[in-house]
């Protein structure tokens, strides 16, 4: 199918990808819009400027972008090890692992802080957990089984 590829004139960088019975040629200012008319088959896709771009197959080629590799690795650690998490395992080692006077006041005091919010934490929880007639209470396995289910069906 053919399609009309915009670049921005001035930096001839990609602006959009169209198809050509779709878009009125009339339409493009030259003083804005460079483009090209090209034949792309299904799958394929433009990438690059106007100069030195091609058409390329998303079954042979991916875009990647070093912000998404670092999103997924994020996605990855946070799926097992949420940053809370982290720091709970960091600050028990920390803590045994540091003697008692070797511990900095810095550190002492934020480990206090965190072990004071663990627990009141944990004692929210199970008070919001036990009191059915005043909360509405949705663990974690809940909330997620209410996400998987809310787009079941409909092709998301």
């Amino acid at each position: 199918m053919k399609k009309i590829i915009l670049f921005n004139a001035q930096t001839g960088i990609l602006f959009a990808s169209l198809n050509s019975q779709d878009f009125n040629m009339d339409g493009i200012d030259t003083n804005l819009f460079l483009y090209k008319e090209v034949e792309m088959s299904e799958g394929d896709f433009w990438y690059g400027d106007y100069e030195t771009g091609k058409i390329y197959n998303e079954n042979e080629t991916q875009v990647i972008t070093q912000q998404s590799l670092r999103d997924n690795t994020i996605k990855k650690i946070f799926s097992r090890y949420f940053y809370i998490d982290q720091l709970k395992i960091i600050n028990d080692q920390l803590k045994a692992t540091i003697s008692e006077e070797n511990q900095t006041t810095a550190f002492k005091e934020m480990v206090a802080f965190i072990d004071e919010a663990r627990n009141e934490y944990h004692l929210k929880k199970e008070a919001f957990s036990s009191n059915p007639e005043m909360y509405i209470w949705i663990d974690d396995e809940a909330a997620q089984e209410f996400s998987n289910n809310r787009l079941e069906g409909i092709g998301a």
